[in-house]
């Protein structure tokens, strides 16, 4: 279904009444919110708008977990501070603005409609299969290319002193499990490792992992208009209230990532 299409998300809510929903649905891509603001605010935020509007009305029994980003936090703080859930949120680019938004409507609608919502700020996920124009994608993609002899060293990259905490996608889906679960209704939880990984050290790992030498070069083109430069979260309040603890290491994740581009 189309989430901006009002008409058939009441439909699907009213005919289904489904125990629960994990809201995934919108657009991810930082880099595309800045190309295309309108259509990430449309859909994260009207698209999430349009859910809680039927859960209301047609399944007021739902459990919602409602999907956001530890982008609405926004911090480029020279202060490296683990970024919890009672953090100031200043988002800084159109797709940290969209799922700040949708977070307030989510918090809105269970305040006023006591609808059964959670949501959930998860920071960078990793792992096979995630869509070009995230970065362990886009080291793994030109390591593997120039391992098989497509295209000639230098890897292209961009700002590599920016510090981030990644978790595995399986790690993550774990979370949202435990979330559906055990977690409190009306919060908001972190979803993410605690680990700061610079982008410099995530790239030497690549590099370290690939079966050929491979040069690198900074390219000014891959920069964001805004970048942050530590954002890394505490998952304190997921551990306490769900006993969810990530489990694959860092290395494992990036070697499954060069794996699955060096079988295509």
């Amino acid at each position: 279904m189309d989430i901006l299409n009002t008409n058939e998300v009441d439909k699907v809510i009213k005919d289904y009444k489904p125990t629960h929903i994990i809201h995934l649905a919108g657009q991810s891509n930082v880099k595309l919110a800045w190309e295309n603001p309108q259509v990430t605010i449309l859909n994260n935020t009207i698209g999430t708008l349009n859910i809680l509007n039927a859960i209301k009305n047609y399944s007021p029994y739902t459990t919602l977990l409602s999907i956001g980003s530890s982008e609405e936090y926004g911090s480029s703080s020279e202060v490296l501070e683990y970024i919890d859930e009672s953090h100031v949120t200043h988002p800084k680019n159109p797709y940290g603005v969209s799922k700040l938004s949708a977070c307030q409507l989510v918090q809105q609608f269970v305040g006023a409609y006591q609808i059964q919502a959670i949501h959930v700020r998860p920071f960078n996920h990793i792992g096979p299969k995630q869509s070009e124009g995230f970065v362990t994608q886009d080291f793994a993609k030109q390591i593997v290319e120039i391992e098989k002899g497509r295209i000639d060293s230098p890897i292209k990259v961009g700002n590599l002193s920016s510090v981030r905490d990644f978790t595995d996608v399986s790690d993550i889906v774990s979370a949202y499990y435990k979330l559906l679960l055990n977690g409190r209704i009306g919060e908001i939880y972190n979803v993410c490792s605690g680990i700061g990984v610079s982008i410099q050290e995530l790239l030497n790992e690549f590099v370290a992992l690939s079966e050929s030498f491979i040069e690198v070069k900074v390219d000014p083109s891959k920069f964001r208009p805004i970048e942050h430069k530590f954002i890394v979260g505490s998952n304190k309040k997921i551990i306490n209230d769900t006993g969810w603890n990530p489990k694959m290491e860092l290395g494992q994740s990036l070697l499954q990532i060069l794996d699955y581009y060096r079988k295509l």
